[in-house]
């Protein structure tokens, strides 16, 4: 599995003066790094006070906490909020 996970998708301590997304990094440094990722690299984004636990056993993936993840693979951006299971697949390149 070639994953990157990125933690406090959705700092805002920059307020409106400084983009602090992405950890910290904001939109358009985090898109430069994106850009020199290999192509089958999935990017896993995690919410500030947000967990994600990945089950290689169930093959499931539970988000715990008052936030979500955010799954961006091939130009595909999905959205998993509190207490939702997903497929560990959505993780994987050919999901």
């Amino acid at each position: 599995m070639d994953l990157t996970v990125v933690t406090h998708w959705t700092n805002t301590e920059g307020a409106k003066d400084l983009d602090t997304t992405r950890c910290y990094m904001g939109r358009e440094r985090f898109d430069r790094l994106c850009a020199m990722l290999p192509p089958e690299t999935t990017i896993l984004g995690v919410d500030e006070q947000v967990s994600c636990i990945l089950d290689f056993a169930r093959d499931e993936c539970q988000v715990f906490g008052p936030g979500g993840v955010t799954i961006i693979h091939g130009g595909r951006t999905v959205l998993h909020g509190a207490g939702e299971r997903f497929s560990i697949d959505e993780l994987r390149p050919t999901a």
